[in-house]
């Protein structure tokens, strides 16, 4: 009779160990399947991390080059200004010689 068990125990075993490399390869698969989820999850992560820091960079750039848009319109606006002063001087100055010129026409000189 011993002879009839031990192939009995050997198809026994060789059952549990194709039931176990089921499990083994079904665990495997899951955690294959948590890897890939685990690293779409890092990129999506990554490329809202980089969206979030284009927009950051965006707002950034967007102040700095307003603030020296800015100071360049205050720049002009005092060159014009000293510009227009400067004009005026030698308006005021021509129109000084003018009227010394007629007065002196209208006088005999």
């Amino acid at each position: 009779m011993e002879k009839t068990k031990m192939p009995i125990d050997l198809i026994r075993q060789v059952k549990e160990a194709e039931v176990q490399g089921q499990k083994s390869v079904e665990g495997a698969r899951r955690e294959a399947g948590g890897i890939v989820e685990k690293a779409r999850q890092v990129t999506v992560d990554l490329l809202e991390g980089a969206k979030r820091e284009a927009k950051e960079m965006e707002k950034r750039l967007i102040k700095e080059r307003t603030l020296k848009a800015q100071e360049e319109v205050e720049s002009l606006k005092k060159a014009n200004k000293k510009k227009i002063e400067e004009l005026r001087d030698q308006a005021a100055k021509n129109m000084e010689r003018a009227v010394s010129f007629i007065v002196d026409k209208i006088s005999g000189g």
